[in-house]
């Protein structure tokens, strides 16, 4: 039977790996956002295309080739990215250690031990992989819920839930972005459409 003490922590280990960061960034909102948003404003600029030059296959086939293209791209430098930031890693500081209590966490590798309460963090993002914990807007801990057997995680990702805020789905700052690349695009084409007719 386990201590009051031991009941109250959540101990883990593991070796990260390249698929560990894969998981992460394509986990984080802002690039699931932007990966969508971009293949959605190239095809709103060859509807409007279209619309004003009138559809022809040529159109139709260039919008559907520019959304393969953004879609193949993200996938692309995601994979990339994962890679360096992989490669950046010392192999010897790969090994990462966890502790998790209900009220901070700790993670420790060959060279760094960080503490964290969970009130210092700005929010968190959870998937079936990864656990990301923000202790910025942009700087993220990447958890691979791999670490955690079935019992511990739900204890973790419990607290983590009841003390950080979840992440937006789409973050303001892209929401807005789009929003006005959205407008601008529509003022454009009615101008031009206008100035045509």
């Amino acid at each position: 039977m386990s201590s009051p003490s031991e009941a109250s922590r959540v101990e883990a280990q593991l070796e990260l790996t390249e698929a560990d960061f894969r998981h992460a960034l394509s986990s984080m909102p802002e690039r699931r956002f932007g990966s969508a948003a971009l293949p959605g404003i190239a095809g709103l600029v060859l509807v409007g295309a279209g619309v004003v030059n009138g559809f022809d296959v040529t159109i139709l086939m260039s919008a559907g080739l520019t959304v393969l293209l953004f879609l193949g791209m993200n996938l692309y430098t995601t994979r990339l990215q994962a890679r360096r930031f992989f490669a950046e890693i010392d192999p010897g500081r790969r090994s990462t250690a966890y502790v998790f209590t209900p009220t901070s966490l700790e993670i420790t590798t060959k060279n760094s031990h960080v503490r964290q309460d969970y009130e210092a963090l700005k929010r968190y993002v959870l998937t079936p992989h990864t656990l990301l914990l923000y202790s910025s807007s942009a700087i993220a801990q990447v958890i691979p819920l791999r670490a955690f057997a079935p019992g511990d995680r739900e204890r973790v990702i419990g607290w983590v839930q009841s003390r950080v805020k979840p992440s937006p789905k789409v973050p303001t700052t892209l929401r807005q972005g789009v929003v006005l690349w959205v407008v601008l695009l529509v003022l454009f084409m009615t101008v031009w459409w206008l100035l045509d007719g």
